[in-house]
C-alpha cells in the first residue's frame, strides 16, 4: 500500500542543479526538525551537500531520530532541543552556527487540538514566526522559507487564523530592506504524514471498531510528503519578485473516497461509518489562494505565484497586543475571539 494508491503520480520535474547552487556549502538550518515535513526535508536537502545542517525541534525523540540519521550519512548536524518560542535561546543558536538558509517548518497543525488551545497556537504559530524572522534578520541570513498552510486562505479555524497572521508577518518583513529575503510557501494535506486521517482511519479498522468520518462532502487538497519537499526547495530558487508560492496540486479529493480505497486495499468491512459532522474550525472544503488573489505563473510550471490584497501595516502592534491578551486570558473562547478580532483589523486595507 502506497501513496500512488490513494492519489495520482505528479512529475513535479524540479530542477536539482539550480537547487544544488542554492543549497551546496551552506550552513542550513531547519525548524521543526523532527516533524513529517521537517524530517523529510532534512533528507531532502542532504542530497545536496550542505555544509552543516542545523536542527531545531521542542520534541525530544523525533529531533534524536533524525540527527541520528544525519550523522550516520556522514554529515555535519548540529541538534538544538528548544522552542521557537523562546527568543534568547533562538538568537544564541544564530549567533553560534550563523546559518544562511532557514526553513521555518515548526508549527502546531491539528485543527481540534488548536481550537482548544487557541493561546499556544498563537505563540508557536505566530510569535514563534515573529521570533524567527527577528533573529534571522538580525543574523543576516540570506534567506527564510516559511511553511504556510491552505487552512490560512479565508480562515475560521485557530489554526487558520494564526497561520494566515502568521503570513501577514513574513509579508511585513519582506517590505523592510534587510540583507534576508523571504518567501512563503503555502500547500494543503500532506498524506500520510503524522496524525493524518488516514492513520486514524486505517487504526480504526484494524481494531474492528466503527470508522469515524466528519462527512461525506468533506474534500482535501492532498500530495505527498516527497512531492511537497521537492517543491519547498524549488521555490528556494526562484527570481520571481513574488513572497507567497502555492502549488499545482490537481483536484481536491473527498476523504469518503480516500476511506474506500483504504477499505479495498486492506479488504476489511467496517463494523460501522459513523457521521460525526463537522467539529469547531472546520470546513467541507479549503482553499489555495483568495477568490480576489492575482495569480501568476512562475518559472516552474507546478508552482503559482500569488498576489493577496493584504494590509500589513499594523501587524506588528497585533502580535504585541495578541501576546498580551494570552498573558491575562485564560479562556479559550476569549482568546479566540481576540484572534478574529486581531485578524479583521489585520484586513483592513
Amino acid at each position: 500500500m502506497t501513496e500512488s494508491d490513494f492519489i495520482p503520480e505528479i512529475d513535479y520535474n524540479i530542477d536539482v542543479d539550480a537547487i544544488y547552487k542554492i543549497l551546496s556549502g551552506k550552513t542550513v538550518l531547519i525548524t521543526g526538525a523532527g516533524g513529517s515535513i521537517g524530517s523529510n526535508l532534512v533528507k531532502k536537502v542532504l542530497k545536496y551537500t550542505p555544509s552543516k545542517l542545523i536542527l531545531i525541534d521542542i520534541a525530544e525523540t523525533p529531533l534524536h531520530a533524525i540527527s541520528r540519521y544525519v550523522t550516520e550519512t556522514g554529515a555535519t548536524n548540529l541538534r538544538y532541543l528548544t522552542d521557537i518560542r523562546n527568543k534568547n535561546r533562538l538568537q544564541s543558536i544564530f549567533n553560534e552556527t550563523t546559518p544562511d538558509i532557514v526553513f521555518h517548518v515548526a508549527a502546531y497543525k491539528h485543527v481540534w487540538l488548536t481550537e482548544e488551545n487557541p493561546a499556544e497556537a498563537i505563540e508557536v504559530n505566530l510569535l514563534g514566526t515573529k521570533n524567527v524572522c527577528e533573529v534571522a534578520v538580525s543574523s543576516n541570513c540570506e534567506k527564510v522559507v516559511f511553511i504556510s498552510t491552505d487552512k490560512a486562505v479565508n480562515p475560521i479555524s485557530v489554526l487558520g487564523i494564526t497561520k494566515q497572521l502568521a503570513e501577514q508577518y513574513v509579508l511585513y518583513q519582506q517590505g523592510i530592506i534587510t540583507n534576508t529575503k523571504f518567501s512563503i510557501v503555502r500547500f494543503g494535506n500532506v498524506f500520510n504524514s503524522n496524525g493524518s486521517v488516514i492513520e486514524t482511519f486505517k487504526s480504526q479498522l484494524l481494531a474492528g471498531k466503527p470508522v469515524t468520518l466528519t462527512s461525506k462532502e468533506v474534500e482535501r487538497y492532498f500530495l505527498t510528503i516527497n512531492a511537497a519537499c521537492d517543491l519547498i526547495l524549488q521555490c528556494t530558487v526562484l527570481n520571481d519578485a513574488h513572497v507567497l508560492y502555492t502549488f499545482d496540486m490537481g483536484a481536491s479529493i473527498k476523504i469518503e473516497s480516500i476511506l474506500n480505497k483504504l477499505i479495498d486495499l486492506l479488504g476489511i468491512t467496517p463494523v460501522e461509518i459513523i457521521e460525526t459532522g463537522l467539529q469547531p474550525g472546520e470546513k467541507l472544503y479549503e482553499e489555495l489562494y483568495e477568490k480576489t488573489a492575482l495569480i501568476k505563473p512562475t518559472t516552474h510550471t507546478k508552482i503559482i505565484a500569488l498576489y493577496e490584497n493584504r494590509n500589513t501595516s499594523n501587524i506588528v502592534a497585533i502580535c504585541n497586543h495578541l501576546e498580551e491578551i494570552i498573558a491575562h486570558i485564560h479562556s479559550p473562547q476569549k482568546i479566540k475571539l481576540a484572534l478574529i478580532e486581531a485578524l479583521t483589523n489585520c484586513s483592513i486595507l
